[in-house]
């Protein structure tokens, strides 16, 4: 329960997180006389352009820009294929924390009865002996399912790559030789002017085919009813229903493993809902709505490209989410072996 928590947190964090960079990360530029503030950061240019001037966020970017230039060489410059493959090329990479994050929660629930036992043992008692033994017996059943903190953080270590993807996609707008030239190849932040050659950049956005389905991923919604409106509206949408499908989905699975825990124990003998696990419940029933809801709005804020990219992202974390399932099932049946054999878990 608690894992899931921390999960749809870390979830919210994120939304927020990205939502704070798009209402405070403007950067101001200079050229041709005039002065002016765009809605991104510095575009991205290699060798002595701007690595480095747009902060610590440039040593998640390069790599995310590199990665999406390699599949653009290989597709003919197509912005949606890109952040297609560079998506899936990147979360398959980040799907061992994923598949570890799983266990951790597999095994969670197998020891949450054992867990319940400690507690109702110990209810009531607030004398520091018994709570010692309390965390002593807690203890000695963490070390038995080899449940440790690091493993609780597994979650978080996804958090860089969403951020490198969505700093990335935010950048590459302003990475253009048109863009440049409109502002007479002149930049500046808080370390002062500076200016570079553009055809130091990786990614030039002039040479990108960005429209897939009527809809330009460099442009935002904008104010009149067109085809690019109506498009990036489809889009939000679709990313709305998907992170919700997502989330009835993991729900679901939670469900199922509780209730196959206690299907040979009577009713009267299982253990009821406290207080604290009934406003975790509903926690978890306003999350699955309210983020989503977030990201819907979050969409249709940004350029076209992040929707495109969370939708994606989505369609292949429902197809994780159920091969993980499937996989689960048979880890559930070993851990399970494991508990009558009377073995510890590696």
């Amino acid at each position: 329960m608690k894992k899931e928590i921390r999960k749809y947190l870390m979830a919210f964090l994120l939304v927020l997180v990205l939502s704070l960079f798009t209402g405070c990360a403007a950067s101001t530029f200079t050229g041709n006389g005039a002065e002016g503030e765009i809605s991104g950061l510095f575009p991205i240019a290699s060798g002595k352009g701007l690595f480095g001037k747009g902060g610590f966020w440039d040593w998640l970017v390069y790599p995310m820009a590199y990665l999406m230039k390699l599949i653009g060489i290989i597709f003919g410059n197509n912005y949606a294929v890109m952040i297609l493959f560079a998506t899936i090329i990147v979360r398959s990479l980040a799907w061992p924390i994923y598949g570890k994050t799983n266990d951790m929660s597999l095994k969670m629930s197998l020891m949450q009865p054992e867990l319940n036992k400690i507690n109702d043992k110990y209810a009531g008692k607030t004398d520091d002996e018994s709570k010692r033994r309390m965390q002593m017996e807690q203890l000695q059943l963490y070390k038995k399912y080899n449940m440790n903190f690091f493993g609780c953080l597994m979650p978080f270590l996804q958090m860089p790559i969403f951020l490198a993807f969505y700093e990335t996609l935010r950048r590459i707008p302003y990475s253009s030789t048109s863009f440049l030239a409109s502002v007479n190849n002149t930049l500046s932040n808080k370390k002062g002017t500076f200016t570079f050659d553009p055809s130091k950049l990786i990614i030039d956005a002039d040479n990108l085919k960005t429209k897939v389905l009527g809809v330009d991923l460099l442009e935002g919604m904008g104010n009149t009813w067109n085809s690019q409106k109506i498009g990036l509206i489809i889009i939000a949408i679709l990313v709305c229903v998907t992170q919700i499908g997502i989330q009835l989905f993991t729900q679901f699975r939670q469900n199922k493993v509780k209730k196959d825990q206690y299907k040979d124990v009577p009713e009267y003998r299982r253990p009821t809902e406290t207080d604290q696990q009934k406003q975790q419940q509903t926690m978890m029933k306003v999350m699955i709505y309210a983020m989503p809801v977030m990201m819907l709005v979050f969409v249709l804020r940004s350029p076209a490209a992040l929707g495109w990219y969370w939708l994606v992202g989505n369609i292949y974390t429902a197809l994780q989410t159920f091969i993980s399932s499937k996989l689960s099932e048979k880890k559930l049946i070993k851990l399970k072996e494991k508990i009558e054999k009377g073995k510890s878990f590696i």
